[in-house]
């Protein structure tokens, strides 16, 4: 039997990334792992904040983003696919955030 997890997700309605976020760090995401990830491929730009929330009397976790840099760049497709395709990530995680993001 695998240990991999798998989520289905019906975003149909939409859904909010914080609150998504949240969801997938309160399923076991480990969120300083996350953090590690966002910093391999922007440093020091921006910080994951966990918080509870309460909505319509269902508690969940919350992820702000805290921008930490200054000049936000506009960054478009292809220098978004270098950022990802130089970072120090593992190949799946890649391999996934370029197809999520192209």
């Amino acid at each position: 039997m695998s240990s991999r997890r798998h989520a289905w997700i019906d975003a149909s309605a939409g859904v909010a990334g914080d609150m998504l976020l949240g969801a997938l760090i309160d399923a076991g995401a480990d969120l300083a792992v996350v953090q590690q990830a966002v910093d391999a491929v922007i440093p020091d730009s921006v910080r994951l904040i966990s918080t509870s929330a309460t909505r319509a009397g269902q508690h969940a976790n919350r992820v702000s983003v805290e921008v930490l840099a200054r000049d936000v760049p506009v960054r478009e497709w292809k220098a978004i696919e270098d950022l990802l395709a130089t970072a120090d990530l593992a190949a799946p995680v890649r391999d996934r955030a370029l197809t999520s993001f192209g």
